[in-house]
């Protein structure tokens, strides 16, 4: 590791051996760091071979004629091939990007203006900019025109209100139930 311009994880490394109650030496934090780095550089250098095959593919069916350059990014895919050996690796690697896609999914449904919809006049008034809301405006759009109408106190009567309405909407559940039982 003689060359400056290379990250070096000796501080990460020395924060990992501490925290598994080792006391980390010079020489092993030397070792782990250049492993590591190894590690990184060979993955980089599978996953740069394996876009440099797929490019060539692509390419070569094309023949003679003139081709885009096409700017294409490594994929989830890729790094499954190159940890296909390693069922560890793969099934965390598998496991994170299921829990990426949930994130995205969630992240998706929360900014969703529908989901404010139902707060009653939340982001209906107008801007204080003049700016009036469209129909396709986003959720964030919506808070930040409440957040610069509505007082706090206002929140906390909404906040109620919807209480209230997802109790009646409950006990109207609960009430055809009770009555089907009685008429049995």
């Amino acid at each position: 590791m003689s060359n400056n311009n290379q990250h070096t994880f000796s501080k990460e490394i020395t924060a990992l051996l501490n925290a598994l109650g080792e006391k980390p030496s010079q020489e092993n934090v030397q070792f782990l760091n250049t492993y590591i780095t190894e590690y990184l550089n060979n993955i980089s250098d599978t996953l740069f071979e394996l876009y440099n095959y797929k490019t060539d593919m692509s390419s070569g069916h094309l023949g003679n004629t003139k081709k885009k350059a096409v700017k294409k990014k490594v994929s989830i895919d890729d790094l499954k091939f190159v940890f296909r050996d390693d069922s560890e690796k793969l099934s965390r690697l598998t496991e994170l990007n299921e829990l990426a896609a949930q994130r995205e999914i969630l992240q998706k449904q929360i900014n969703a203006p529908e989901n404010f919809s139902m707060l009653g006049s939340y982001g209906e008034k107008e801007p204080d900019n003049g700016k009036a809301l469209k129909a396709g405006d986003t959720g964030r759009e919506k808070r930040n025109v409440h957040d610069m109408n509505e007082d706090e106190d206002d929140d906390d009567d909404e906040i109620e209100n919807f209480a209230q309405k997802v109790e009646k909407v409950q006990a109207d559940k609960e009430a055809p139930a009770k009555s089907k039982k009685q008429k049995n």
